[in-house]
């Protein structure tokens, strides 16, 4: 498998594709003049400020290091080379902190499968909790969920666009139509009765506001106290889509992440969770 292949099997667009190939026949050129045939961090350093030089703009150069980035991972899936020097050197003032504190499939299913169901509110922070765990959603998304983004009679839940984040519309699980069948007809109409209010969210908060920001928040320490390993649920989201890119296409990610751009869920591209672990704080800033 070539290089272009290998980023077509990735799910890259072929634009983009276009665009990394000549990228790195640019650093292979610039490596053949400087008479170099070994990479590794300081050999990039110097193309880096050699780019530089040459008066290009940070984000060109931050785009042509992601070319040499995946260049590199496809030498290292060919068995070509063991290291990538490239994963974890980013530019100065075009860092982004890397997901961490990552957890298993396994861990985000006890998260779920773990949590009570008998109260009124525990049936509802199990069915939020199912989608945080096997959709990714976020809590600023789920606060924005109304009833009728569900379509349960096709199984899948939809997601409105905002200015950080695409449109998607994600399947559910068949135990969680069921689940969420039940929370429609029978709790949340107890939930609103309750509260004797209209509120149009899907998630009817319980607490002494009518933001579900509270009952999250609740909801959190309540998971705290009882995993140890659990920090908040941007780390559930950041797990999901670390483990989907275990097994799924890069474009199919970014679409169920609702990514605008696909340089976000690359971050989560470095060889798996263990990778991401060690990788951790690793940014490198060009001096």
């Amino acid at each position: 498998m070539n290089f272009e292949q290998y980023l077509q099997e990735k799910g890259l667009a072929k634009k983009t594709v276009q665009t990394y190939s000549y990228n790195v026949s640019l650093f292979e050129e610039w490596m053949e003049a400087e008479l170099i045939t070994e990479i590794n961090y300081t050999n990039l350093l110097q193309f880096i400020r050699n780019r530089r030089s040459a008066g290009e703009s940070r984000n060109l150069i931050a785009s042509r290091l992601t070319a040499i980035r995946w260049w590199l991972r496809w030498q290292k899936s060919e068995g070509m080379r063991s290291t990538n020097p490239a994963e974890g050197l980013h530019l100065k003032g075009g860092k982004r902190r890397l997901p961490h504190d990552l957890l298993e499939a396994e861990e985000l299913e006890q998260l779920y499968d773990g949590f009570p169901s008998e109260s009124l509110t525990e049936i509802r922070n199990k069915t939020i909790i199912g989608l945080l765990v096997h959709q990714g959603i976020t809590t600023g998304e789920l606060q924005r969920l109304e009833p009728e983004h569900l379509n349960l009679e096709a199984g899948n839940i939809r997601i409105l666009p905002i200015k950080q984040s695409n449109a998607r519309t994600l399947d559910l699980k068949p135990f969680q139509v069921l689940e969420l069948y039940k929370y429609q007809l029978e709790i949340r109409p107890q939930l609103l009765q309750e509260r004797e209010t209209d509120n149009l969210q899907l998630f009817i908060s319980t607490g002494s506001s009518d933001k579900l920001q509270n009952t999250l928040q609740i909801l959190s320490r309540q998971l705290k106290n009882e995993y140890g390993f659990f920090t908040g649920f941007p780390q559930i989201r950041a797990s999901v889509i670390a483990n989907w890119l275990k097994v799924h296409p890069l474009r199919q990610v970014q679409y169920w992440a609702g990514h605008k751009y696909v340089s976000s869920t690359e971050r989560y591209l470095l060889g798996g969770l263990e990778g991401l672990k060690q990788s951790v704080e690793q940014f490198h800033p060009l001096r």
